[in-house]
Order: C-alpha cells, then sequence, then structure tokens
C-alpha cells in the first residue's frame, strides 16, 4: 500500500480530478470517495494499492497551511507591497 500525497483539483460532474504534490500524477475518483466538506484545494492522503484507491482522507493540517499561503500572498497584494522596489 502507497500513500499519496494530493491536493483537490477540481470537479466535474460525478468525478473529482486529484493530482499528487511529488509527480503530478492525475487521479480521477468517483465524487462520492471524497470525504465530507472536501472542495477543490482540499489537500488530501490518498492510500493506493496498485491502480486502486482504497481510501481518501483530507490533510487538515497541509490544508490550514495552504489555505494561510493564500491568506498572505492575498494581504501582500492588497496591500500594494508587490509594487514596493526594494531600496
Amino acid at each position: 500500500m502507497e500513500v499519496v500525497k494530493a491536493s483537490l483539483d477540481r470537479l466535474e460532474g460525478d468525478y473529482a480530478v486529484i493530482y499528487s504534490y511529488t509527480d503530478a500524477k492525475k487521479f480521477d475518483i468517483p465524487r462520492k470517495m471524497l470525504p465530507k466538506g472536501s472542495k477543490p484545494g482540499t489537500r488530501l492522503i490518498l492510500e493506493v494499492d496498485g491502480d486502486e484507491i482504497e481510501n481518501v482522507t483530507v490533510d487538515e493540517r497541509a490544508t490550514e497551511d495552504a489555505k494561510d499561503r493564500i491568506r498572505r500572498k492575498y494581504e501582500k497584494l492588497r496591500l500594494g507591497k508587490h509594487l514596493k522596489r526594494p531600496e
């Protein structure tokens, strides 16, 4: 059994499109396999056996870390800090 860290990219109909962090491998899984409350950007842990995904769980810490990084970037953009030149 292999453990793969991944991110939920998007939902397309009855399927979820997920990409792994390390090699950007794409997984299309039935939407019903996603943990409740999953949405694009949610970080996931996939348990993979061969070509079969056995279990999907939310990586709470990685999801919060990603949200924090995005908040910090948004704040810099909002304040115009990205426009200031170094002295």
